[in-house]
């Protein structure tokens, strides 16, 4: 016999379930509840209550707690994955809701992390917008890591950045607009601007200069890895918020920086470009979507991308 007071009980925790589901992602990606609090506005406390009823209704522990910290179990790592799935796949429906709602399903949210990464879809915005001349465009400018996030929550449509090895995680796909070979950047008055190939050890003791955006990047161990592999990996660090800034840091000529080698058509007076020899690293710059999206929009804009290796 069907016991409706049981299914409307039934239903309640079912939804309670999936208005957990953001509180659970952000505490898996950062085994850290208080990281996690942080990014979803509550407290700490909030976040622990939230996963432990979690894991009553689903009936098994998500977490294991431990004295430094915790971590995932393995159906906690199988349960994030599809969770994870599950929200970039509602988050893109109701995304693409909202824009038949508005009258208008051509419209698009896309995030940068700089004029470096916005530059490289340029054209493809002008080809969008002659096809869809009733699009309006909104534009936001953030990390690596806040503009993945973004994505992941619905906030954005696409976002396009840059990289060694960026790890985007499940739920996204991409594709690359710009391979770029690097090279040392160095001011044109410092005396290894002097040499055609630098060599890795020339560059010991000379402070580096990184991009703050990418240096947040969920692979900034990728960056790192990078500076070590050179013997580099006790130089002192700076940080800078974007490509043209850090330019201007080397100008004075007291660091230097791995740098995509196109910068040098920027123009920027006062530095120069060199080979580092036995390097052959890319950055790759990637427009990055929701996997399967439907939304009309994104799949324009995306056909107008021919992918770069």
């Amino acid at each position: 016999m069907f016991d409706a007071r049981k299914a409307v009980r039934l239903q309640r925790r079912q939804t309670m379930g999936i208005q957990r589901l953001p509180v659970f992602i952000s505490a898996a990606e950062n085994l850290n509840f208080t990281r996690a609090a942080e990014e979803q506005c509550i407290s700490q406390t909030a976040v622990s209550q939230q996963i432990k009823l979690l894991e009553q209704e689903l009936g098994y522990e998500l977490f294991v707690r431990g004295k430094r910290g915790v971590s995932l179990t393995p159906a906690g790592k199988v349960f994030y994955k599809q969770c994870k799935q599950l929200m970039i796949r509602y988050n893109d429906a109701a995304a693409q809701g909202r824009k038949v709602a508005r009258g208008n399903t051509t419209d698009l949210r896309i995030g940068y992390a700089g004029a470096y990464e916005l530059r490289t879809i340029v054209s493809q915005i002008r080809k969008y917008r002659r096809l869809h001349p009733e699009a309006e465009f909104e534009f936001t400018l953030g990390s690596n890591r806040s503009l993945l996030n973004d994505l992941a929550s619905g906030q954005l449509d696409m976002a396009v950045l840059s990289g060694f090895g960026m790890e985007l995680g499940k739920g996204l796909d991409s594709r690359v607009t710009l391979s770029d070979p690097c090279e040392v950047m160095i001011s044109s008055a410092h005396p290894l601007a002097e040499k055609k190939v630098i060599n890795p050890r020339d560059l010991k003791g000379i402070p580096i200069v990184l991009n703050r955006a990418q240096d947040t990047q969920p692979s900034a161990g990728q960056i790192a890895g990078m500076y070590a592999n050179m013997g580099l990996s006790e130089n002192k660090r700076m940080y800078a918020d974007d490509f043209y800034s850090i330019a201007l840091i080397i100008n004075t000529g007291i660091a230097f920086s791995i740098m995509p080698a196109s910068i040098v058509h920027w123009g920027i007076e006062g530095v120069v470009f060199r080979p580092i020899q036995g390097f052959k690293a890319k950055a790759r710059t990637l427009l990055v979507y929701p996997r399967g999206s439907q939304d009309p929009g994104i799949q324009s804009f995306v056909s107008l991308v021919k992918p770069k290796y």
